[in-house]
């Protein structure tokens, strides 16, 4: 009985972390758009510059997402979810620190991508063995929290709190190395959640059978997440088109491009004043 509760406090623990680690990585990628009108004042950086600098974040997303497409991340999501909270706050301190070092701001910015890239599948995988079909609908909802909320967050951060270019990625670093840690404790309370390679050494008496009882009516024979692996098992041979790809490219980097020139040529109007 006492294993069991250890367990089912560990998932709890566990599927908490990852959903608000998840969230915290999305709001990361909107920290800087707020940002850019300061940087392009402060460092002189013109709007193309900034359009490149705000894009680099979809460059180092578009590899990750392409990669784990292909699944090997997905099966080792326990590790993946840290190393993705670890490089937000590594990207956080470098675009801290490029504040007055301004190349710094690139590799801070590509971290901040392949943040997000690595919490989508890692976060959905122990989100969906731990809470099943409840815990796919809040990774589907949680993009769309952390993406309003972000730059909420950043736009009311940056106007109404000194050092612009800094304060927004401190507290976006803070609140992930807190969020690190616990994440760091659910792993531990639960080590046979999506622990691959590694079901029939479980130590914590969390079965296979419980833990499909954990996760609803999960069955890798219908195309769908495996509870112990995170494999999934697709049915047929999906078709990779190029031209599909493209698209999606080139409707990222417009979105890019909008973002990092429409706040500062607005501002150069002088139709407002006001950042908000």
């Amino acid at each position: 009985m006492a294993i069991a509760l250890r367990s089912d406090r560990g998932i709890r623990v566990l599927a908490g972390a990852s959903g608000v680690g998840f969230i915290l990585a999305i709001c990361g990628s909107n920290a800087m758009t707020p940002l850019l009108p300061g940087y392009m004042d402060t460092l002189e950086f013109g709007p193309a510059a900034a359009s490149v600098l705000f894009a680099t974040y979809f460059i180092a997303l578009i590899i990750i997402l392409l990669i784990s497409a292909r699944g090997p991340l997905i099966r080792h999501s326990r590790t993946v979810l840290p190393l993705a909270l670890l490089a937000a706050i590594v990207g956080d301190l470098l675009q801290i620190v490029g504040a007055s070092v301004e190349v710094l701001l690139f590799p801070g910015r590509f971290l901040t991508g392949a943040s997000v890239g690595l919490s989508t599948g890692a976060a959905a995988a122990i989100m969906v063995a731990a809470r099943g079909e409840r815990g796919r609908a809040f990774i589907a909802s949680g993009s769309l929290i952390g993406a309003g909320s972000g730059l909420v967050a950043a736009i009311a951060i940056a106007v109404f709190l000194p050092w612009q270019l800094v304060t927004v990625y401190a507290i976006h670093a803070a609140a992930t190395a807190v969020c690190l840690i616990v994440l760091l404790v659910g792993l531990r309370l639960a080590p046979g959640l999506l622990a691959y390679g590694n079901n029939s050494s479980m130590d914590d008496g969390f079965t296979p059978q419980s833990t499909h009882a954990h996760t609803g009516d999960l069955d890798v024979h219908n195309g769908d997440l495996d509870a112990h692996t995170g494999d999934l098992d697709v049915a047929g041979t999906r078709r990779r088109d190029p031209g599909a790809y493209l698209v999606g490219a080139l409707a990222w980097a417009i979105g890019a491009l909008a973002v990092g020139a429409m706040p500062a040529a607005i501002l150069a109007t002088g139709a407002s004043d006001s950042l908000l």
